[in-house]
């Protein structure tokens, strides 16, 4: 029987004591995953066994719909532009682009292997995609003709490169010796007219301000780009290692540590940590985007669904608007509550875990049950609940 879920968020009056919090909605476990991109309610990611695309549509149930073979190595950079994902490469250099406009059946069209190193990230603007490597090098990469991607020029940066975003007729490139701005007006001649900073990685931006993001060691920074020729710093992030991959979506900044996420409120002078998540993260983090409050975490052990969501002094409260079962709090710590609120019909409860494995079961009657799951490690449960000849399923999450 289909559900409808509901959301009730007690809250008081004057919001006192309500806080944004970091909590997961769904998991999948999957061996070695890379970079991600999020395109229209899939999710791509590179794997040791290949490109896969994951349908997220269902958040607290992602599952693979489709894939296409790393051609060489798997791809650490991936970008979406209209019907085509582009990929650059790991340990192989190369540049790759795949027909997405189907993307239950997506088909590799066209690549070209005259790329050095390993590629962090793509940039795609006005029929050119931008790619930097680990060998210093820096790539305009002519992508008119999708089945024929021609490199038109080259640059040799003279140190490691990572982060890359392009507008209008500049490209921003994140490098161990500060951001290095390009001008790309001649494709075929592109010349770097200013440098700032040291230390740079990833980098996301905020072009409708004039503001690039860009993680380092120890967190982020913030520089205004509004003359290319002269960046200037605005304000600073801090993080307790920092340096991996940096989202910004509607003043907040995502960033990813070796082994948890963090979240940040940003404003025009300054930021502020909302909230850092490991709880169910297993193995080292290194793949991040974000689509509104939900964002899509990759490991080296599995895929993450979670949300940045507000939480009151009180508790989040999962309600099922046709079944009346109420399942609270979620996240929580050690107890959890079922509530009945119209009758006190038998419950079969089941509890499992991240994997599928029934770690508890057992009958209770009455409107109000406490679970003690004191003894249960902190994750990902599934708990199933049939009464009244009905089954109703929620994703909860022991801290």
């Amino acid at each position: 029987m289909k559900t409808i879920h509901l959301l009730i968020v007690f809250i008081f009056c004057s919001l006192i004591g309500a806080s944004q919090s970091i909590s997961q909605l769904g998991i999948w476990l999957n061996n070695a995953n890379f970079v991600i991109k999020y395109h229209e309610d899939i999710v791509i990611t590179s794997t040791t066994s290949g490109i896969l695309f994951i349908d997220v549509s269902d958040p607290t149930d992602p599952s693979t719909v489709a894939s296409i073979g790393s051609p060489g190595s798997f791809p650490m950079a991936i970008e979406v532009s209209g019907d085509y994902a582009y990929f650059g490469g790991g340990m192989t250099g190369y540049f790759m682009v795949a027909d997405i406009s189907n993307m239950n059946f997506p088909v590799q069209v066209g690549i070209t292997y005259d790329i050095e190193g390993t590629a962090y990230q793509i940039s795609v603007s006005d029929g050119y995609a931008y790619m930097a490597t680990n060998m210093n090098m820096f790539y305009v990469i002519s992508i008119s003709d999708p089945a024929n991607p021609t490199v038109v020029s080259s640059l040799d940066l003279g140190t490691f490169a990572c982060g890359i975003e392009a507008w209008e007729n500049y490209v921003y490139v994140g490098t161990t010796a500060g951001l290095k701005v390009i001008d790309v007006s001649d494709p075929s001649s592109p010349d770097v007219v200013s440098n700032f900073g040291s230390g740079y990685w990833y980098m996301d931006a905020d072009f409708n301000n004039d503001r690039l993001f860009i993680s380092k060691s120890g967190g982020f920074d913030v520089i205004d780009i509004s003359n290319p020729s002269n960046p200037v710093g605005l304000f600073q992030g801090l993080s307790a290692t920092g340096g991996g991959v940096i989202c910004y979506q509607d003043n907040k900044v995502f960033l990813i540590e070796q082994s948890s996420v963090k979240a940040y409120g940003v404003d025009e002078d300054s930021s502020n940590l909302i909230d850092s998540y490991n709880s169910t993260i297993t193995g080292q983090v290194v793949g991040l985007d974000v689509k509104d409050t939900v964002f899509y975490v990759s490991t080296v052990n599995a895929f993450h669904v979670l949300k940045l969501g507000v939480e009151s002094s009180t508790s989040i409260i999962e309600a099922d608007a046709e079944d009346d079962v109420r399942v609270y709090p979620n996240p929580f710590n050690d107890i959890l509550v079922l509530e009945q609120s119209s009758s006190e019909s038998e419950m079969n409860v089941r509890l499992f875990d991240s994997v599928g494995k029934l770690v508890y079961r057992e009958r209770f009657y009455g409107n109000r049950i406490e679970l003690d799951f004191s003894g249960k490690e902190a994750g990902l449960y599934h708990l199933q609940i049939d009464h009244d000849k009905k089954s109703i399923s929620r994703t909860v999450v022991k801290q």
